[in-house]
């Protein structure tokens, strides 16, 4: 077994005995095996473990045991003790997660803190099986069907290719000493159900399930770098972002095969389901402004295109202000204000975040908002007033520019829908004296 975790770690190319190695060791037979391999080839170790404080007395000699073991083999050894209950219950999450997000995140403050290469676990190829079937059961994507990877970043699983049944007899071979953790027999978690009664039927129909899941593990590993090639390719074609907006071209996706399958591996880490992808895939044939939520994010198709976008937007909440003033703020940007004579503005070249005003009509109290239903206003040009939503659906807009777009209103009337159109009304003519000049500079 040494030899095979020996070649383990060089065929993958996980680290050598120049690197300073963090280990983090539960006092399982799992972790003190990899300890006493590790030391016994004259690797740079230190090692981590994590007092939860959840078994009592259990865990206290669960601590004592690394701390004598590695007074034993002179290798230094942090030790932290953790109220991982308090923690639960001030960030609402489950003692589970609790205790990943403690011992994590000091294991990478240990890391940074003492210089450290990489921080190695103890994970081997039985619970790499039991990630897979969980992935499995929880609905996840083939990108999670490769389970646990042997290097993530700084995190290094050198034992993923050994058996629980060979650790157990390395450890009695070798006369290593380690302790059960008793929470491990119940089967209340989801990963000791799998552990303790599923696992056992899969290995009456294949003794070599574990092997097997490995090797299905490796090969779906295999086959997300070649996904992960192909997007790369195609990501240009189809993919735009820009100011934390993502714009996917879906007459184009829909030219590919397994459009559905592309449209998920390109949007699945915001949430998406392989369900909605499919549905989105049908509606972008067919019509526009069907919304799609994640936990996170909003997508709405529109007019071939699918926008994505965070779900927590801003509003446009109402901001008023004086003609007095320089400038305003509101959700979306900010607008200089400036008083002049009519002489001084060339009208031909304004662009579209400027807009010019007879000032003496509009009044001295104004204000930016949002629109509201029934709102309409007489865009420049015409002699006759239209909705403000037939307006958006002229310039084709998308659910999330209609959100997005501010107004410009005194007491009765849309002056300027920001961005777009003045109000026929409040031009510019030769009765004009005194010239509002407003420019819009977007967030």
């Amino acid at each position: 077994m040494e030899q095979k975790f020996l070649q383990y770690i060089l065929h993958q190319h996980l680290f050598n005995k120049e690197d300073r190695l963090l280990l983090t060791v539960s006092g399982g037979v799992d972790s003190m095996v990899m300890l006493h391999l590790l030391h016994k080839h004259g690797f740079q170790i230190t090692v981590a473990h994590c007092n939860f404080g959840l078994r009592g007395k259990e865990s206290d000699g669960d601590a004592s045991l690394v701390e004598e073991t590695c007074q034993q083999l002179k290798t230094p050894c942090f030790i932290r003790q953790f109220d991982t209950t308090q923690f639960a219950n001030e960030n609402g999450i489950s003692i589970q997660m609790a205790a990943r997000e403690l011992r994590y995140s000091w294991f990478e403050e240990l890391r940074k803190n003492h210089g450290f290469d990489y921080i190695l676990t103890a994970h081997h190829a039985d619970d790499q099986l039991e990630t897979i079937l969980l992935n499995l059961v929880r609905g996840k994507g083939p990108s999670a069907w490769s389970g646990i990877p042997v290097k993530n970043g700084f995190i290094v699983r050198p034992m993923l290719s050994l058996f629980k049944e060979e650790i157990h007899s390395y450890a009695k071979e070798q006369n290593i000493s380690y302790r059960d953790d008793s929470s491990n027999l119940k089967s209340d978690y989801e990963r000791n159900f799998i552990r303790h009664r599923i696992t056992p039927l899969l290995k009456e129909l294949n003794p070599s399930a574990v092997n097997t899941f490995t090797q299905l593990g490796e090969m779906a590993g295999i086959r997300e770098e070649m996904i992960k090639d192909y997007l790369e390719l195609i990501k240009p074609k189809l993919l735009k972002s820009e100011n934390n907006s993502w714009e996917i071209d879906l007459m184009k996706l829909n030219k590919k095969s397994a459009a559905a399958g592309i449209l998920y591996e390109l949007i699945s880490q915001k949430g998406f389901t392989y369900e909605q992808c499919s549905s989105i895939i049908d509606t972008g044939k067919e019509s526009s402004g069907k919304q799609y939520l994640s936990g996170d994010y909003r997508a709405i198709v529109n007019r071939g295109t699918l926008v994505i976008k965070e779900k927590v937007s801003k509003g446009i909440s109402t901001v008023a202000f004086t003609l007095n003033e320089k400038e305003v703020l509101f959700a979306h940007g900010k607008i200089n204000i400036r008083l002049t004579d009519k002489t001084s503005i060339d009208y031909k070249n304004l662009a579209s975040n400027e807009a010019c005003m007879d000032a003496e009509l509009i009044g001295t109290s104004l204000h930016i908002r949002g629109s509201q239903m029934g709102d309409s206003f007489m865009p420049l040009g015409m002699n006759h007033k239209k909705l403000l939503s037939d307006f958006y659906i002229d310039k084709k807009m998308s659910i999330f520019e209609k959100e997005e777009t501010g107004l410009l209103v005194n007491e009765n009337d849309i002056i300027w829908v920001i961005g777009h159109r003045i109000d026929q009304r409040y031009r510019i003519t030769e009765k004009t004296k005194k010239v509002l000049h407003l420019t819009w500079i977007p967030e």
